[in-house]
Order: C-alpha cells, then structure tokens, then sequence
C-alpha cells in the first residue's frame, strides 16, 4: 500500500551544510519545503513554538488564537505537533490536544506557508508503558523484523500512516511535515535512547 509516508520530509543538518534528501518519491511540495528551508537558513531565523494554536496562557482551543501571534502580531514559522497516543487509537494525543483539530491546524498552517513538524512519543511497545518507561533494553530489538513486538509496531505505523494521508488540503494536496521520530536518540529518558539500544539496532 502506497502511503504518505513516502513524502515526507527527512531533514539532516550538520555544522549548516544540507544534505539531499533521500526518497526519490518526495513530492513537489515537499521539495519545495526542503529547498525553501535550505535557502532560507543563509540569511534568515525562523522561530517556532509548540502547539501553537491548540492552546496557551490562560486559554485552550479558541479559532485563530496564538500567544505569538498576540506578543508579536504574527503566527510563528515552525508549528510543532505531537501525536503520541494516536498509535493506541485515542481521541486525544498525549497532550490533550485532539488529533482531529491537530489534523485540520496542519493544513490551516501549511496554507498560510507556515512549516509543521512532528513528533511521536508512542508507548513503549515491550512494557505497555509510556515513552519515558526505561525499564527494559529489549525494546528497540523487539520492534525490528524478526522482533517479538514487531507485527505490533507495524500496526502502529499503519496507523501513522493513514493519518498522514489526512493530511491534505481541500485540493488534493499533500502537506509536506518533517516527521521527528525518536527524537532526542541521544539522551537516554525514552525506551528508544542510546543506552537502551545497540547502534545497529
């Protein structure tokens, strides 16, 4: 089954140099995020902020409000989303924002050429814990192929999948995201850190 996926965004930086990227699939919009973000970082900062519109000081879930559009008259650049949870079929993400407005502020903030990214805390599959459960370093080897919890992630990502096939304007467009899964590898506070995990894992 072809997903959206395959238009996603990998971003990698080092030291300010780009480097392409790599699924030959990516669609043109998608490329013209990357060139965009390539282009824009030699002379410009883009600031961003963390479930912008679904919530802020003193207020929660108010159409068009955003506590850096009401400090500096303008929404942010960078939208950030976090969907941990969806993989378990809630109505709400981890943060109590609800996946179906996240869906909808995705396409509202690509359309006015801001840039979404998101990330995904999912439970940790070996232990049924969350993300920050640490107990066991078998959980990175138990989700590869071959893995005792592997056909259980694989139904996680199926999940993932479908909803970012939502993601798409009234047009039929796909919104480009940068999708940051396991992120923060290099700490180890969530299952997937690297000291619960061999690095070829």
């Amino acid at each position: 089954m072809k997903t959206y996926l395959t238009s996603l965004l990998f971003l990698i930086t080092f030291w300010g140099l780009a480097i392409n990227p790599t699924d030959k699939n990516a669609t043109k919009e998608t490329l013209n995020l990357y060139k965009n973000l390539v282009e824009l970082q030699k002379e410009k900062m883009m600031y961003g902020h963390q479930d912008d519109l679904a919530y802020g000081l003193d207020w929660w879930n108010i159409k068009g409000k955003s506590d850096t559009k009401d400090v500096c008259g303008d929404y942010p650049a960078v939208y950030g989303w976090e969907i941990g949870h969806l993989e378990l079929g809630d109505e709400r993400s981890l943060d109590s924002v609800k996946f179906e407005n996240i869906k909808n502020w995705i396409i509202e903030v690509y359309e006015r050429g801001g840039i979404n990214t998101i990330s995904w805390h999912l439970r940790n599959p070996y232990t049924g814990g969350s993300s920050w459960d640490v107990s066991s370093k078998k959980v990175v080897a138990s989700i590869l192929p071959g893995g005792e919890k592997h056909k259980l992630y694989v139904s996680w990502l199926d999940i993932l999948a479908n909803y970012f096939n939502e993601l798409k304007t009234k047009d039929g467009v796909y919104v480009p995201v940068i999708f940051r899964p396991f992120h923060e590898h290099t700490g180890s506070w969530f299952w997937w850190g690297k000291n619960l995990c061999a690095p070829e894992d």
